[in-house]
């Protein structure tokens, strides 16, 4: 991006004093420019960055550093000294017209690999997975790794091997793409077909490299219990392209823990709705249904939970498992995304109303409930609207301060909440699935306000 680069123009004015006044429109977003007289200087710009559903911040850049919107389509700076506003938008990190397959979707995560670069992760929510990687002394991030959901009727990316069994639904084959020569493009001979084609709901890309999934019992077979698989990083390609090995012959298997090992599925829905694995301190956290649970179904579920030495069998341990809100009787009245950060985790409703919990703040080690969060008065006291499964992130800086950054999609922005550091001082928690009603809010402390 630049004062004078123009991307998809759609209008242009001058006024009485010769001011040129211009605006533009792309998948990216849009811009309202307008510039002096002779074109040299721009005066002032207004701009809305497109559909910002999930931001994401780099990592090593202490908070300052953010990709946002689809797939981290937008990279941001942000300057905690103003006082008008955070951010500066400052590139778009893809390129359509050399990487028109570069499709990417709602959930974002950026991630130092171990060859020290930085990889953009985008998920579809059930649909795939594709990892970009950077381009040298560029902006822009190149399509690297896909790696396909099973049964899902989409067309994407071109040149999908055809199921031979399922010929009318060509794209429901299981596959793995990855960019053999560099060029960024899919090609027939550059995909592996997954066999056997296990059946995927979630996956996560850890800080190591390493690509996990939570995989439901698979249903033809119905011979492996359900778990999670993680498929080690095994290097990367002269180009730079991490490599995997997906079957599930070749993934590490780790079984479901209690308290949801009990069943696969809970009144249609998958037992486990999100997860978030730390692999700097083998933490694993699952939010999801109980086994003993049977209230109302909704967003991430009922609890979620926090295990310790998650990978290894003998010292995996249950740390905390804590309520979530969950109302039928409300329209979105459930924690729709969680975010985790050191021994916080951040839980946000779907929708709530004016005066109620838009996040509500947990300790994770002692499972107690801090406080929650409401938006400022210059959004007019307005709460959010969550509609992806992973809606929040949460960054620590090093000076202690807590950045959390939560979807509104009522009105296409992030909103930022600061959280200085503090006591974690607990409050009195709601009631909740362990006495098999929903949580009640009404009357929460606002806490952390």
């Amino acid at each position: 991006m630049g004062t004078h680069r123009f991307d998809v123009l759609s209008g242009a004015g001058v006024d009485d004093a010769g001011h040129v006044t211009i605006s533009t429109r792309s998948r990216a977003g849009s811009l309202i420019r307008r510039f002096s007289p002779d074109g040299k200087t721009m005066l002032w710009q207004r701009y809305t960055a497109q559909f910002m559903n999930r931001t994401v911040f780099g990592p090593a850049y202490d908070g300052t550093v953010v990709f946002g919107g689809h797939g981290g389509y937008n990279r941001f700076v942000l300057d905690y000294q103003r006082t008008d506003r955070l951010d500066t938008w400052v590139a778009i990190t893809s390129d359509p017209f050399r990487f028109p397959h570069d499709y990417r979707w709602h959930r974002t995560d950026a991630v130092r690999f171990p060859n020290g670069k930085l990889y953009l992760v985008s998920d579809a929510m059930h649909q795939g997975t594709l990892i970009l990687r950077p381009e040298a002394n560029s902006e822009i991030f190149i399509p690297s790794v896909f790696l396909s959901a099973m049964g899902r009727g989409t067309d994407y990316p071109p040149h999908r091997p055809i199921d031979p069994e399922r010929p009318t639904h060509p794209y429901s084959r299981r596959v793995m793409w990855r960019d053999l020569n560099g060029d960024g493009h899919f090609q027939p001979e550059e995909y592996v077909v997954i066999e056997p084609p296990q059946n995927q709901t979630s996956w996560f890309v850890d800080s190591k490299g390493n690509f996990w999934e939570f995989r439901e019992e698979y249903k033809r077979q119905r011979q492996d219990p359900p778990g999670f698989l993680r498929y080690p990083l095994k290097g990367f390609d002269k180009y730079d392209n991490p490599i995997y090995d997906f079957p599930i012959r070749n993934a590490e298997h780790f079984s479901l823990p209690a308290p949801f090992a009990a069943r696969t599925r809970y009144e249609g829905d998958l037992v486990v709705q999100r997860f978030y694995y730390d692999a700097e301190h083998d933490r694993m956290f699952i939010a999801g249904y109980p086994a003993d649970y049977a209230g109302p179904r909704g967003g991430a579920g009922a609890a979620l939970a926090r295990y310790d030495n998650f990978t290894d069998p003998q010292k995996r341990h249950l740390v905390s498992l804590i309520d979530l809100p969950i109302d039928p009787k409300r329209q979105y009245y459930h924690i729709q995304s969680v975010a985790m950060v050191g021994d916080l985790a951040f839980a946000g409703l779907g929708r709530a109303v004016a005066q109620e919990a838009s996040v509500l703040v947990f300790n994770t080690r002692t499972g107690e409930y801090l406080g929650a969060m409401f938006p400022g008065a210059k959004l007019w006291g307005e709460t959010n609207l969550l509609d992806i499964h992973w809606a929040l992130n949460a960054f620590a800086r090093q000076n202690g301060e807590i950045i959390v950054t939560c979807e509104n999609n009522w009105k296409n922005l992030q909103v930022v909440y600061r959280i200085p550091p503090q006591p974690l001082v607990p409050k009195t928690a709601p009631t909740g699935w362990k006495e098999k009603k929903p949580m009640q809010l009404e009357a929460i402390d606002p806490g952390l306000r």
